[in-house]
């Protein structure tokens, strides 16, 4: 059901705010991040508007190929910074748990329709998700990444919000799990260890 790159519905909608993300990572290349954006169908970039999804994604594409895996975890290290997050939190395993739910603030169906109910807590269904399916303290994560983004992008992502919890000076790792399929290898989702 899911490639890496497709949507998993046309119906999806991504907020201005995420996809600068895209400008924000290639600092000293706006000029040609906006112009891979305005070729895949979003132009007048815009934080309070929302764009297809697909679009985005077919952006993505275009990065890859054109510019490499590397720019796609820069992009993702940059959404903690732009898109909307959960406005505080505990500590490390519910920053880490968060992401889900940034991921459903950011997303919404071409209805206007949110993907997170901020009264009951609630993620919309169909789009995917990134659980924290374990947490140990001294240090090992795990996380499950179900959705249409790249393997670099969500590992950029996770390694940020680690990041600001754990600081540069602790050794961080994020990897793929060696023993399981993943996006890169014709799976349809990824886990993630985290290690710091």
């Amino acid at each position: 059901m899911n490639k890496k790159f497709q949507a998993y519905s046309n119906n999806v909608e991504v907020n201005g705010n995420t996809v600068l993300s895209v400008v924000s990572a290639m600092e000293g290349f706006e000029v040609y991040a906006l112009e891979i954006l305005r070729k895949n169908g979003i132009e007048n970039l815009c934080s309070d508007l929302w764009y297809p999804q697909q679009y985005w994604l077919n952006a993505f594409t275009e990065i890859a190929n054109r510019i490499g895996e590397k720019t796609l975890y820069n992009i993702g290290m940059k959404i903690p910074d732009n898109a909307i997050f959960p406005d505080s939190f505990g500590g490390l395993e519910e920053a880490l748990e968060s992401i889900n739910i940034a991921y459903h603030m950011n997303h919404r169906y071409k209805d206007g329709m949110l993907l997170y109910n901020e009264k009951s807590g609630e993620c919309g269904k169909g789009i995917g998700h990134y659980h924290l399916l374990s947490f140990h303290p001294e240090g090992k994560a795990l996380m499950e990444c179900r959705n249409p983004y790249p393997s670099s992008f969500d590992r950029g992502i996770i390694t940020s919000v680690v990041r600001r919890f754990q600081g540069l000076e602790k050794m961080i790792k994020v990897y793929l799990h060696p023993e399981k399929k993943n996006r890169t290898n014709g799976g349809e989702f990824c886990h993630f260890v985290v290690e710091w």
